[in-house]
């Protein structure tokens, strides 16, 4: 990790906001050797079970998926606005056939037991502590299953306690 970055406590954290949320951040799981990364555009911030917490969601479809069930740890990384193209190709391409990371031109590093990048502004370290999924049966406005999973690839929410923030 470089030195650019500075540990962050909680309480002074400045959260990011909706749109910085909405226009895609990058989750991921695993180690140095063998981790993916994906762009997501939902998250929620928040307390759960009395800790500082975010909730990310990953469909059973995606090659992350995997990661986020097998490690205990992962991380948010807010890139500038700057790396819009490294967020859609890090949303658009699959990990499993191309080498997503290098093509978006990120430099990953280790923190935490899992993986983070270089060129972000603000990362969030999260020990996973629940998980649960969307399941149709649970939705309160039906119309939003054919909305949103027309596919019917449904997410998993990951529950993470936030234990570290850094930011430059």
């Amino acid at each position: 990790m470089n030195n650019n970055f500075k540990d962050v406590n909680f309480k002074d954290f400045e959260f990011p906001k909706f749109d910085e949320i909405k226009r895609g951040f990058l989750i991921t799981a695993g180690n140095l050797n063998k981790f993916n990364t994906m762009t997501a555009g939902w998250g929620n911030f928040g307390v759960f079970w009395s800790k500082p917490s975010l909730v990310v969601y990953v469909r059973d479809t995606r090659y992350s998926y995997g990661f986020f069930n097998e490690n205990e740890y992962f991380t948010a990384s807010f890139l500038p606005k700057t790396m819009k193209e490294a967020i859609n190709l890090c949303g658009t391409l699959h990990g499993n056939e191309v080498d997503k990371v290098s093509l978006s031109h990120l430099t990953p590093f280790a923190i935490e037991k899992s993986v983070a990048f270089e060129q972000a502004e603000k990362i969030i370290v999260c020990k996973k502590v629940f998980h649960t999924d969307v399941r149709p049966e649970n939705m309160d406005d039906p119309s939003f299953d054919n909305k949103i999973y027309p596919l019917k690839d449904y997410h998993r929410m990951f529950f993470g306690e936030i234990v570290k923030i850094i930011s430059k």
